[in-house]
């Protein structure tokens, strides 16, 4: 990091990131602090937005963490991390909707479960089976017949 070497910062995280996440933190608080400097803002610049579609991509930080990191330097613009906060959101709102959608799917089939409990709890349960459950044969007595409207013979 001293060497200022950013292709070299950024790949030991693509490589390394997943053993130790702690790389990343300190990976955007250098390209962070370096993005500022008038040395290389530019090169900075680019790494540090490499470095977030990186994270943003194999979800190694939480989007909190990340900004709480970036907003260390004062510097650091909501120009630099515009794209990360955008495909965050927009992934947290896709996910929200599946989510959502997933949710009502159980509600109503949990439902359905509770008529159907109570349909076979106080209702009449006609059986006419003619084949076993179990074989697909016809059924021979003796027969067990169930609520669930299955019947088996031995």
């Amino acid at each position: 990091m001293e060497a200022q070497d950013y292709a070299s910062v950024f790949e030991t995280c693509k490589k390394y990131g997943e053993i130790d996440e702690s790389l990343y933190t300190e990976a955007l608080t250098f390209f962070a602090a370096q993005a500022t400097t008038p040395t290389a803002p530019t090169t900075a610049n680019s790494h540090l937005t490499q470095l977030l579609a990186h994270i943003d991509a194999h979800t190694q930080l939480a989007p909190l963490q990340v900004l709480q990191i970036l907003m260390r330097n004062p510097q650091v613009t909501v120009g630099m991390v515009r794209d990360y906060v955008v495909n965050r959101v927009t992934r947290e709102k896709k996910t929200l909707s599946e989510d959502q959608r997933v949710i009502r799917g159980y509600r109503d089939d949990t439902a359905k479960m509770k008529e159907r409990r109570e349909e076979l709890r106080t209702g009449v349960v006609s059986v006419q089976n003619t084949r076993c459950s179990g074989c697909h044969q016809g059924l021979e007595l003796p027969a067990v017949h169930f609520a669930c409207r299955h019947s088996f013979h031995q």
